[in-house]
């Protein structure tokens, strides 16, 4: 009887059984929206991961390429920035060829180095001055070729310390004929000054008068003179006596290392006689 019941009830009341089919197809709709809903955000999300991924990939390979973009220090807008031990801070220079490039760091606090890059990651220059917490570094540089250069500082100090420094361009312009040949004077200075390294790293000590000297140290002696007879003869074109004077002196050093006593002597007693000259043109 009670089924009965229902059976007539469900015949009889046919909103109730519109209502039954309406709660249905709204469940239905219900459960197709959430599926939707599920497969739009799967999407969303696979595409900020997307994103994410093709950022990092151009992050990655501008680092790798070396195309990041670093500050670029203005002519006459110093920089002013703390550094800790360990810390390289780099920039970007913009140059051209034949210009003379002047560098100065402000230290305050610890000892720092500049150093100056071409494209080709080659060092083009390095910062010069005494070896201390305060005072200032100079990096000179006659630019040879037209390009984007990498200036970085960095520490000389191996303890943990933290200091201060301001970086400033000095000079950006055209270089004149005494900058051209001092500052190529001072390059052959320096590869004679590297030679001199190496003969010293590669001496036996101790070494007597009587032991023979291996072939490389005349070799590399040899090159020493080479050196700075090729700055020698830019320093005179430049009229800075100071530098002959200190060039003839080291030549006469390296001859006196070969074991040609004459030729040493000759050479100091020109180094004497520039001193007493024209006054230093610096």
């Amino acid at each position: 009887m009670l089924h009965e019941s229902k059976a007539i009830w469900s015949v009889k009341h046919p909103i109730i059984s519109s209502l039954a089919a309406l709660s249905c197809a709204s469940h239905q709709w219900f459960s197709l929206s959430l599926v939707l809903l599920l497969l739009l955000s799967d999407v969303a999300s696979q595409s900020r991961q997307n994103a994410q991924s093709v950022k990092r990939d151009e992050d990655i390979g501008a680092t790798a390429t070396g195309q990041e973009k670093l500050p670029q220090p203005k002519q006459g807008m110093p920089i002013e920035r703390d550094i800790s031990s360990g810390e390289i801070h780099a920039y970007e220079v913009q140059l051209l060829s034949g210009q003379f490039a002047h560098f100065v760091i402000e230290q305050q606090g610890i000892d720092l180095r500049a150093s100056l890059f071409d494209q080709d990651g080659t060092k083009a220059g390095e910062s010069e001055g005494e070896k201390e917490t305060k005072g200032r570094k100079d990096l000179l540089l006659l630019v040879k070729v037209t390009g984007s250069y990498r200036l970085e500082i960095s520490s000389v100090d191996k303890a943990a310390v933290t200091g201060h420094y301001s970086l400033r361009i000095a000079q950006l312009r055209p270089a004149i004929e005494y900058e051209t040949l001092t500052l190529k004077a001072k390059a052959f200075v320096v590869e004679a000054e590297d030679f001199e390294a190496k003969r010293i790293e590669n001496m036996p000590l101790p070494l007597s008068r009587q032991q023979a000297r291996p072939a490389h140290y005349f070799e590399l002696s040899l090159k020493v003179v080479e050196k700075y007879e090729q700055a020698l003869e830019l320093w005179r074109r430049a009229a800075d006596q100071q530098h002959v004077a200190d060039t003839l002196y080291m030549i006469g050093q390296a001859y006196f290392v070969l074991g040609d006593f004459n030729k040493s002597r000759t050479y100091y007693e020109q180094s004497l006689q520039a001193r007493d000259g024209p006054p230093w043109n610096y």
